[in-house]
């Protein structure tokens, strides 16, 4: 039945489709399920070690920094710790987002407020030509 009805490239495109899969702009955690499931698709049995590194270098590389760092056995332990590094750096993101709006005025700022500088001094006069 699978000769008669699928195409004879269908399971190629879905061996590709899965060595071409990175996070993007998904979460971990939505990755991750299209990772399982495209491997399922796929009819991939990968041993424990092989996924782990096809996720780990799927994710981002900032997240993968964090990860790489940890100790993990699983695949799920794994996808566990990069979920929690990406909220960390979500929320250090939206800190750093919300104290920048509430910086202090700087020097510039402040010689803006007060009139502005120019090259000229307000107090020297300067004689016309006749």
């Amino acid at each position: 039945m699978r000769r008669r009805f699928v195409p004879s490239h269908y399971q190629r495109d879905l061996h590709n489709k899965l060595q071409r899969l990175t996070q993007g702009s998904r979460s971990v955690d939505e990755y991750y399920k299209e990772m399982e499931v495209s491997m399922i698709r796929a009819n991939v049995m990968k041993d424990r070690e092989d996924t782990m590194a096809h996720f780990l270098h799927g994710i981002h590389s900032d997240i993968r920094d964090v990860v790489e760092l940890q100790n993990y056995v699983e695949l799920e332990d794994l996808e566990h710790q990069a979920s929690k590094a990406e909220q960390q750096l979500k929320r250090k993101s939206a800190m750093r987002r919300s104290s920048s709006n509430f910086h202090s005025p700087g020097w510039k700022d402040k010689n803006k407020k007060e009139g502005g500088s120019s090259s000229r001094n307000p107090n020297v006069t300067t004689k016309k030509s006749k």
